[in-house]
């Protein structure tokens, strides 16, 4: 790996059970820098819109993934592009 290839997946633990994301392979990083915050604050968001454990950590992660191509620390994606990125289960890889 490089500064501009990254691998990322996520873990939620909750009500005793460890839910885990599928692993991201990211070829094209822009900036890192916010990326555990994206992840808050979609898994914020991810607790009120579902009470799936599972979509929530996959949303949070698909979000923290997007928001590699991304300058500066703040997250400037929109729901339906990370529901996008979450729906593309056979392949982990981002294009953009």
């Amino acid at each position: 790996m490089n500064s501009e290839h990254h691998t990322f997946a996520g873990i939620l633990y909750a009500d005793g059970t460890m839910y885990h994301t599928r692993v991201y392979d990211i070829n094209n990083v822009i900036d890192c820098v916010g990326v555990g915050d994206a992840f808050c604050g979609a898994l914020l968001y991810a607790q009120s819109a579902w009470t799936d454990n599972q979509k929530r950590v996959d949303f949070s992660t698909a979000a923290s993934v997007l928001k590699n191509t991304i300058s500066g620390d703040y997250n400037m994606v929109k729901v339906s592009e990370v529901e996008e990125l979450m729906a593309r289960n056979e392949k982990g890889e981002l294009e953009r």
